[in-house]
């Protein structure tokens, strides 16, 4: 066999193979075991194509361009959830989910052994055999990877920023205000070593606590260092929120449109399936400021106030949202456009 044709297939089973059947696995076990660990699969992404869970049923989108991703998001289902054992079966989740990748690369290493000994003894092995090698070691790889990580995250950044934003988001989850929260800038936390993935997932909170607290002036340097983060890297499932929030600022309160549309397009696909009322809010404010489309920003502001009440999201969250589409109906109001759904 040919040397470039055997990289070939080594570099085929080692990467996209192994690759996509994680996240395939991965995603199958979410979407039959998710909920007995107070879990649920919000959202879906095969090669550019996206596919939004909301209210049993299943939104699909297209992005217009391959993307060679296989993706997944689950977050509590706050419809589940029970203060103090929803965070403890979360743990559970991602433990069984690491476990059962780890048992079956090692089936699949048992069931590969013979011809890891064949190779020894005869390097030109069949494609199918040689691919099959390949497949097995890239899903040992994966499957450690996996395990490297959960145990980063819980023995490490558990105990840093990760763990801090976490017991926020708890207390948001026990019905605690945004105002009861005091948050303050990462930068004035007693977290020095926190990455920046950390400070991104503590950002997106920062930023709610201050739209909710009307501290807007504060808002400009984390928008700043988000909007840095994300334009130098790919879009990712986990990064929705941060773009919802970029959009959103770039079209509210320093109306860009450059900025605005370079983020709007990373996402617009989720946005325009998403039916929660943060995406309304944000479409709103994109149609009305950016594109000046006044009929879709009533249109998406009406959208939201009717979703808001059934948004499965904490209290707190829930009158963030319900105030910002309220200022938004007064703005389309004054300017002529009343709401032709909702009682004047």
């Amino acid at each position: 066999m040919q040397f470039i044709i055997a990289l070939m297939i080594i570099l085929t089973g080692f990467f996209p193979a192994a690759i996509y059947t994680k996240s395939l696995i991965q995603i199958l076990f979410t979407l039959l075991f998710a909920p007995k660990f107070d879990m649920k699969c919000t959202q879906i992404s095969i090669f550019g194509w996206t596919f939004n869970h909301q209210n049993g049923k299943w939104l699909r989108s297209y992005k217009g361009y391959f993307v060679p991703l296989i993706q997944y998001n689950a977050t509590l289902d706050l419809n589940r959830y029970q203060v103090g054992k929803s965070e403890k079966r979360a743990r559970n989740y991602d433990i069984v989910r690491i476990a059962l990748l780890l048992v079956i690369s090692l089936m699949l290493l048992l069931l590969n052994l013979g011809m890891f000994k064949e190779l020894l003894y005869f390097p030109e092995l069949h494609p199918l055999k040689l691919f099959s090698l390949s497949f097995t070691v890239g899903m040992i790889y994966q499957s450690v990877s996996l395990l490297c990580i959960g145990l980063y995250t819980y023995l490490v950044m558990m105990k840093g920023l990760t763990g801090h934003t976490d017991s926020i988001l708890n207390r948001l989850r026990s019905g605690e205000s945004f105002e009861a929260l005091e948050l303050k800038h990462v930068d004035e936390l007693p977290y020095p070593k926190a990455n920046q993935i950390e400070r991104m997932m503590y950002h997106n909170l920062y930023l709610m606590y201050l739209l909710a607290t009307k501290q807007y002036s504060k808002m400009k340097p984390i928008i700043e260092e988000m909007t840095d983060y994300y334009r130098e890297r790919a879009f990712i499932l986990q990064d929705t929120p941060g773009y919802y929030l970029l959009v959103f600022y770039y079209s509210a309160f320093e109306p860009d449109e450059d900025m605005a549309e370079w983020f709007f397009d990373k996402v617009r696909s989720t946005l325009e399936t998403d039916p929660d009322a943060n995406a309304k809010r944000v479409l709103a404010c994109y149609y009305l400021n950016i594109v000046k489309d006044y009929e879709k920003a009533r249109q998406y502001t009406d959208e939201g106030l009717h979703t808001v009440d059934n948004y499965s999201i904490a209290g707190a969250e829930r009158d963030l949202e319900r105030r910002l589409l309220a200022e938004l109906n007064a703005t389309l109001n004054s300017i002529g456009l009343p709401s032709t759904v909702l009682p004047s």
